[in-house]
């Protein structure tokens, strides 16, 4: 099974980062952000 994962952001800036972060932190992470 593959995981896609979508975040529509307008000027996410230096949130990207965290953004990112948090996500790879979860225990199922997505084949394509």
């Amino acid at each position: 099974m593959k995981i896609t994962l979508i975040i529509p952001t307008y000027n996410a800036g230096s949130l990207w980062p965290n953004v990112l972060d948090a996500i790879k932190q979860q225990t199922i992470y997505p084949d394509k952000l």
